[in-house]
């Protein structure tokens, strides 16, 4: 949807993507190379990583923020 350089962190960028997924859907294992922010809009996502735990269920209208590893 958008990407942009952050002006006040050098070398650092924003990327917003819309992603869609059928009921039960999924995306294959996959990392990032920073941190990653998600507004769920409708329904459900289950979200698994291995560095903070168990998957968690975030519904409809719920965001999350997962930390770019150091």
């Amino acid at each position: 949807m958008f990407a942009d350089k952050l002006p006040n962190v050098p070398g650092k960028s924003i990327t917003a993507v819309l992603v869609n997924y059928a009921p039960g859907g999924k995306s294959a294992k996959h990392h990032h190379a920073g941190s990653v922010f998600v507004d769920v809009l409708t329904g459900a996502i289950r979200s698994e990583n291995s560095a903070t735990g168990p998957a968690k269920i975030y519904k409809g209208r719920r965001e999350f923020l997962r930390a770019a590893r150091e």
